[in-house]
């Protein structure tokens, strides 16, 4: 059931990346990347993480992994694109 909500969910997730995406070219990379790192840092703790902590980090890591990932998705996307 949880596979089957979150297969349900990645359009909804992609679609809010690409948007988000598109909406930070009117920001700054350093705004960008503060506000990156406070929602990494909200949602790690949240998984009970605590700051500095092998579980935190690798949290960071994932997440950071994750941007890094859409963010090429989106560049192929676009030079394949006609």
């Amino acid at each position: 059931m949880l596979f089957r909500k979150t297969i349900l969910l990645a359009p909804f997730l992609l679609g809010a990346t690409l948007a988000a995406t598109m909406l930070a070219g009117c920001a700054s990379r350093e705004e960008i990347a503060a506000r990156n790192a406070a929602q990494d840092d909200t949602i790690c703790r949240g998984y009970g993480a605590i700051p500095r902590s092998d579980a935190y980090v690798a949290c960071r890591a994932q997440r950071q992994a994750s941007r890094d990932a859409d963010a090429s998705r989106i560049r192929a996307a676009i030079i394949a694109s006609p």
